[in-house]
């Protein structure tokens, strides 16, 4: 990329905001919520991600009554063994909440390993006395940033923000549209793990701007000029201007992709050309590309989490994966130890460790396992025969990262929301009816990048070309345009404010007697399709997004294939065919034929349940 980076003279600074914090739960992190400690001085090693601008991660949630235990507490150190804070352990009561501020420890890489250690201030000599445990649970990262207000393009993004709003009018054409989302994509990436909110609002350009310390503004216009330049520098009404048109104004948003922002320490400056790597493909990455080359030490049980990002792999829906694993552990020889690994409901392997201390195997991730997140669960256990064996007599089993996984492209998986973002790479199709409905896509991928390690691309296509195209398509449009290009998702409203609802052997027709705001994901042809729409008012929309934002794990948390929002406010989420279960391929038995039967109940049932949601809607409205 060239840039041309005039240099000019910075406003006087205001007064700057006080530090903000966010808490995110560690599953967003990628990490378990809870942590089984088992025997005393015995480290737990955990690594917590630390963004860039973050100054402090307070770690906070629950600690249990200990066992085996009568005085104690918990040491929480980092990696060169200084203490960072104490966990007493709770008297009389059955748990109680706890904090402990990092500050003081030393960030590696963009994380800080913590390591937390049970102490017994009256400790047993070996294994013949009970062994001490405790519990932490519903762990969670708070992090604390100054977000000072900003003066140049440099610090306009700082590491640390709760929210960014892309303004870019009531009626933005398609080089803005297709601007706005790559810098939804691109910031919602490059604030990962923090959930930063990014939204484009279609409202009027001239609408007043006042920023909180941690909210930014960003106006994208369009322009025979090309450039980004700060406006109000060093007040809260500050505004980052991206301007220009065609190619040229694609160039001024990737400017932002990354942290490469940060070398303009100016107030403007015009990006002359970018060159943007293809996304990559690939069926086969290690482990180790993947992020789950984990370890652990273990005495008595333990659980270890190593799932994978499907969408690292750029290849769409996938439908199997195999992984070639290779692990080491501690030998064993009269000892008891075990590994039972699983992904989902479905049990890939069960091993006995033994005296070769490695493990050599091929596990076959069945369809009905297969999301945009696998997981991958390692239930390890490990029981001394000696009797009396001193606590540090523990296994330590790690994943070789160079273990390998293969995946297989298709959707013959469990479809609907699930296989979302996976489905939408290397690249997906955006089309929008009203040019203003572009906030609502911009929406969706800003949930959907924040559950992926892939920077998410979208391409703005008219609905005629999508249709064609055969790409993942987010489509925000009428039922009758997805009838009109021979589409047959879940929910499809009539031209007479009816409503069919199209489950697996079912297809009712009901009077909803008001407007509906939905999403649908459902497959065909070999792609995925998001369908965004609302039969009235479009703050219906919003409430639905609204809803899966205040999910735990927000997008993550969705399962099946519909999640739609009635005028009285209530939000239901519903597996009609699809992200629930999926048909086996062979039947061999009738223990096989009653499951099928009864998995088919349950989309049956679910089709009902639209049907009651609706019949309760207008019996209320009649009331």
């Amino acid at each position: 990329m060239s840039l041309v980076l005039p240099v000019i003279c910075a406003p006087a600074a205001a007064a700057q905001p006080a530090p903000r914090a966010t808490t995110v739960d560690w599953r967003q992190l990628g990490l378990t919520d809870r942590l089984n400690l088992i025997g005393a001085d015995q480290p737990h090693d955990v690594s917590v991600p630390m963004p860039a601008g973050v100054t402090r991660v307070l770690v906070k949630g629950l600690v249990g009554a200990a066992n085996n235990i009568r005085r104690g507490h918990i040491d929480v150190r980092d990696a060169d063994g200084n203490l960072v804070g104490t966990v007493p352990l709770p008297v009389d009561r059955d748990a109680a909440p706890f904090s402990v501020d990092t500050g003081r420890a030393r960030v590696t890489d963009g994380a800080i390993k913590l390591s937390f250690i049970l102490r017994d201030e009256n400790p047993p000599l070996n294994t013949c006395s009970p062994v001490p445990s405790v519990a932490l649970w519903q762990l969670t990262s708070t992090f604390l940033g100054q977000s000072p207000l900003p003066e140049t393009i440099a610090d306009y993004l700082p590491g640390y923000l709760d929210r960014v709003t892309i303004r870019v009018g009531p009626e933005p054409g398609p080089d803005t549209q297709q601007a706005a989302l790559n810098l939804v994509a691109a910031l919602t990436h490059r604030y990962r793990p923090l959930p930063v909110r990014i939204d484009v609002d279609t409202g009027p350009m001239d609408a007043p701007v006042k920023n909180t310390g941690t909210e930014r503004t960003i106006e994208i216009r369009s322009s025979a000029v090309a450039g980004v330049a700060v406006r109000n520098g060093g007040t809260p009404a500050a505004v980052l201007a991206v301007s220009g048109s065609g190619d040229e104004l694609q160039h001024q948003v990737e400017l932002f992709a990354d942290r490469r922002s940060e070398l303009t320490q100016t107030a403007q400056t015009r990006v002359l050309g970018a060159m943007t790597q293809a996304p990559v493909s690939t069926e086969t990455l290690t482990l180790a590309e993947l992020g789950a080359d984990r370890q652990v030490s273990v005495l008595h049980s333990e659980t270890m989490y190593a799932g994978f990002d499907a969408a690292a792999f750029g290849v769409g829906s996938i439908q199997r994966a195999r992984v070639k694993l290779r692990a080491r552990y501690t030998p064993v020889t009269d000892d008891s130890a075990t590994v039972v690994i699983r992904s989902g409901d479905s049990v890939l392997a069960t091993e006995r460790l033994n005296e070769s201390g490695t493990i050599d195997t091929v596990l076959d991730i069945p369809a009905e396992a297969i999301s945009s997140n696998v997981g991958l669960v390692f239930d390890l256990r490990y029981f001394p025969k000696m009797e009396c064996s001193p606590l540090t007599d523990r296994l330590f089993f790690a994943i070789d990262g160079t273990s390998t996984v293969t995946v297989e492209r298709g959707t013959h998986n469990r479809g609907g929301f699930p296989v979302l973002p996976m489905a939408f790479t290397p690249v997906f199709d955006v089309s929008v009816d009203q040019p203003a409905d572009i906030r609502y896509a911009a929406r969706v991928i800003n949930l959907l990048g924040r559950e992926t390690t892939v920077l998410l691309r979208p391409q703005v296509r008219p609905a005629e070309e999508a249709a064609a195209s055969g790409n993942g398509w987010l489509a925000v449009t009428s039922g009758e345009a997805l009838d009109g290009f021979g589409l047959n998702p879940p929910l499809k409203p009539g031209a007479r404010n009816d409503l069919t609802v199209d489950s697996l052997l079912r297809s009712t027709n009901v009077d909803p007697n008001g407007p509906l705001g939905f999403l649908q994901a459902f497959t065909q042809d070999g792609r995925v399709i998001l369908d965004i729409q609302t039969t009235g008012e479009s703050d219906l929309l919003d409430r639905g997004l609204d809803y899966i934002a205040g999910l735990e794990r927000q997008w993550g948390s969705l399962y099946g294939d519909v999640v739609a929002t009635t005028p009285a406010g209530e939000t239901v989420n519903l597996s009609l065919r699809e992200g629930d279960w999926i048909e086996p391929q062979v039947i061999p038995n009738e223990v096989w034929k009653w499951w099928l039967w009864l998995t088919i109940a349950v989309g049956v049932v679910a089709a009902v349940a639209v049907t009651v949601l609706l019949t309760i809607r207008r019996r209320r409205s009649r009331g």
